[in-house]
């Protein structure tokens, strides 16, 4: 009530519309982030409110998501390396971050000569597109959505054939004899 003559506020009694409780919010889902604590949810329901309370403050942490980070084999140096993968949180809770198979979670990038391969089971990954892994390839199952999963590379093994023919060549270089013999043929893997 105001007291139009002096100015003074004298405060009534205080009926909240929803009786003397608040109800659980939903926590929101923040990109790049998921909870800290799973049973945060909903959070925020408080009974037995009176209107000399103080302020009621909830805390919903939330953390960041991991990153698909890659592995290089020893001495390589792809000429476009990435660097990091983020996670992506599920946009319809926010514990989640979405399976690797969802088209919202970028590809594993493509390196030409290199394969990734799951770190766990160190089986080559998926590709995307098996008639074209240039699209990248699908991401392997996280162990934890805030830590990094390490992707290593390996090299692609690339079968080479080759076959030694000597030939006859005088002082000058002439060749004299095109092919005086010829080796089995070898194979081996390329390098």
């Amino acid at each position: 009530t105001i007291n139009l003559a002096t100015g003074e506020i004298t405060l009534g009694e205080w009926t909240p519309a929803t009786g003397d409780s608040f109800d659980n919010k939903k926590s929101p889902v923040v990109p790049g982030y998921i909870l800290k604590d799973p049973s945060q949810v909903e959070a925020g329901a408080h009974t037995g409110v009176k209107a000399t309370d103080g302020d009621y403050v909830d805390s919903v942490v939330y953390v960041p998501v991991g990153n698909y980070v890659p592995e290089f084999p020893p001495g390589v140096t792809p000429t476009n390396p990435w660097t990091d993968v983020p996670y992506v949180t599920d946009p319809s809770k926010p514990t989640d971050i979405v399976p690797p198979t969802d088209p919202k979670q970028p590809a594993i990038p493509h390196i030409p000569g290199l394969t990734p391969v799951d770190p766990g089971t160190k089986e080559p990954l998926k590709p995307v597109d098996p008639q074209d892994p240039t699209k990248g390839y699908i991401p392997p199952v996280p162990t934890t959505p805030t830590d990094e999963t390490k992707i290593p590379y390996i090299k692609n093994v690339v079968e080479d054939k080759a076959q030694i023919i000597y030939r006859l060549v005088d002082e000058a270089g002439k060749v004299v004899n095109a092919e005086l013999a010829k080796s089995d043929v070898i194979n081996g893997e390329e390098g």
